[in-house]
């Protein structure tokens, strides 16, 4: 597979025809993924800035004066909340955006893709919760970020990371002013597909 990919979903209809939506790709999810980032690092340098001013007070304002004997342990467990604070905010990032943006945040929004599930159906909540969790493993090894989610991505037919195989979800490309109704669209199509399925086979019985 390249780095400029021209392969497509393909989603059966009930009319027996089927609907073709291009894969996002290499370039654009990476990109998307840059953009991503460095929004995510502003919102952590404001929360860390928060959690330092926090500490400040708690450490030096005389709040509590028993702290001023246990310095290095208070130094500790605000380097400890600082660092899963920073992990916190960049998973709720990704999950609050796909999760309630229809699948795409701002960097993928910019680039017109976003995430839907396999079968053509929006993110749910334990879909969307489930790939931002493997982001984690996806972003290794942290020196050079997203390493292995890339090449898991561009050795896997359907264009997935890691988080993709297990969500069983697909990044891909829609036009920005009409991706939310052909997302609704495509759910509609689904729904129908299934009822269509269950009626013709109660006719069969």
């Amino acid at each position: 597979m390249g780095i400029f990919t021209g392969k497509r979903l393909v989603i059966a209809t009930p009319e027996q025809t089927y609907l073709e939506i291009n894969y996002a790709g290499f370039t654009r999810r990476a990109l998307a993924v840059v953009i991503d980032t460095i929004l995510v690092g502003f919102l952590q340098v404001l929360v860390g800035a928060l959690l330092w001013v926090v500490w400040f007070l708690f450490r030096f304002l005389d709040i509590d004066s028993a702290t001023k004997n246990v310095s290095s342990s208070y130094s500790l467990m605000f380097l400890v909340l600082l660092i899963t604070t920073l992990f916190i905010v960049a998973f709720l990032y990704f999950f609050i955006w796909e999760y309630y943006g229809n699948g795409a945040t701002p960097g993928k929004l910019l680039l017109g893709i976003r995430v839907m599930r396999k079968n053509g159906v929006k993110l749910d909540f334990t879909t969307a919760l489930l790939r931002n969790l493997f982001r984690l493993l996806d972003a290794l090894p942290i020196l050079y970020p997203y390493l292995l989610g890339a090449w898991v991505m561009l050795l896997s037919k359907d264009e997935q990371r890691i988080g993709d195989i297990v969500a069983d979800t697909v990044v891909v490309t829609l036009p920005r002013a009409r991706s939310g109704a052909e997302i609704g669209v495509l759910t509609s199509i689904l729904l129908n597909a299934k009822a269509s399925k269950a009626i013709h086979h109660k006719q069969k019985c």
